[in-house]
């Protein structure tokens, strides 16, 4: 007879995973089958078996947490080599310096895409603020002041679309313990680390103790509280990815920002996983959007359509379809006007200031095959919603179901 301990599988979601004494039957059942397979095949006895699957688990469990701890280099580390402009000859360079310079002027100007718009003009951006914080902008949104003539005509309409709806309830400003828990142990552990060198694993520990639970979440709600955020949030590091191998020109690549967990925790919580859903239940969202929203696919926007097109076929009437790209989206978003939609849709100025702060005054680093930069480039006013950061989508939902409800008006 042959007697061997039953196995608990851990807590990842991992089809086969390390395995400790005191498991449920059905893994011993599933064990059993796997080393009958060997013996009907007449490799080697069961209990030979057993103990090489057993072995063979141990060794990749044991890879699987080294790669968690020491996680393998991208491609996004490696950008050793670019082209870029000078003047009107591409020059190709493998100096550090010269590539860290290029690809901070180019991360600078496309931070900066957006300081010609109306909103961004110096008086436009006097009255109304960094996030629309001042007494001008809150009595524009709230209807009490009228939208000054000179404005444009969809400028107009943009505005009016991000008006205060005192119907919707207002979220909380702090997070509870049971929402930061929840939101470090969907944290992957193997995200590179910012430049503080917090690492994931940290904070995920400190869920672990109800003390320590409630001293990081008191930590992590004071700035959203006060809407003063910590002075490291403001330190950024971009990590260049190529978005095709065969390009290495600086407007080629795409630019990943590495911010503080923290924060992007906090934003998770707050933007992400609270106001979206709030926006849902309250039915904010247009039909027409799916892009950001849970449960909702890019095939259904495909298969929409197509339904258009054959319905204009088979009723013969002519259409039109242009297929259109948001270039650069998300480095488009302006503060103040994401601030005002995530206010109309329940979330305070302190948490809409604590997380759009560290991002407007940022100093960004530049990590490249040669390692982080010690030269940083910054802006008093920079802008952008920024890739990597949790949450770049929602806000791009922000705007763009403005630009939609605007659009459907007008037909």
């Amino acid at each position: 007879m042959i007697i061997f301990a039953s196995y608990k599988l851990n807590e990842s979601k991992r089809r086969y995973k390390s395995f400790v004494p005191y498991a449920p039957d059905e893994r011993r059942k599933q064990l059993e089958e796997l080393a009958s397979l060997y013996v009907s095949e007449g490799l080697k006895s069961k209990c030979s078996a057993l103990k090489q699957i057993l072995n063979t688990e141990s060794s990749r469990d044991q890879a699987l947490i080294t790669r968690k701890f020491f996680p393998k280099k991208t491609i996004s580390a490696r950008v050793d080599k670019i082209q870029h402009y000078h003047g009107d000859t591409i020059i190709e360079t493998n100096k550090p310096n010269e590539i860290v310079r290029a690809l901070q002027l180019e991360n600078k100007d496309k931070y900066s895409c957006t300081n010609e718009t109306l909103l961004m003009q110096s008086t436009t951006h006097t009255k109304l603020g960094n996030f629309a914080e001042t007494t001008y902008a809150k009595a524009l949104l709230k209807g009490t002041s009228p939208i000054p003539g000179s404005y444009s005509k969809w400028s107009k309409a943009m505005i009016s679309k991000a008006k205060y709806l005192t119907s919707i309830p207002k979220l909380s400003t702090s997070m509870t313990p049971e929402e930061v828990k929840a939101t470090w142990r969907a944290t992957k552990e193997n995200k590179a680390s910012p430049l503080s060198g917090r690492y994931n694993a940290v904070y995920k520990a400190l869920c672990m103790r109800p003390h320590t639970l409630e001293t990081l979440t008191n930590a992590m709600n004071l700035p959203f509280i006060t809407g003063h955020p910590y002075d490291r949030w403001k330190n950024m590091l971009d990590i260049m990815v190529f978005k095709t191998k065969s390009s290495m020109m600086v407007n080629s690549l795409r630019s990943i920002i590495i911010a503080e967990a923290d924060w992007n925790a906090s934003g998770r919580t707050h933007i992400t996983k609270r106001m979206m859903a709030h926006a849902e239940r309250l039915h904010l969202l247009p039909n027409e959007h799916i892009g950001g929203r849970k449960g909702k696919k890019s095939i259904e926007g495909a298969i929409t359509k197509r339904l258009i097109m054959e319905n204009a076929r088979l009723l013969r009437r002519p259409i039109v379809v242009i297929s259109t790209d948001a270039a650069n989206c998300y480095d488009r978003v302006v503060y103040k006007y994401v601030s005002t939609v995530c206010n109309k849709w329940g979330v305070s100025t302190p948490v809409m200031k604590a997380l759009l702060e560290p991002l407007q005054q940022a100093r960004h680093y530049t990590r490249t095959a040669y390692g982080d930069s010690d030269s940083f480039f910054t802006g008093s006013n920079l802008q952008g919603a920024g890739q990597g950061n949790t949450s770049a989508a929602p806000y791009w939902t922000c705007v763009s179901t403005s630009m939609i409800e605007v659009l459907t008006e007008n037909g």
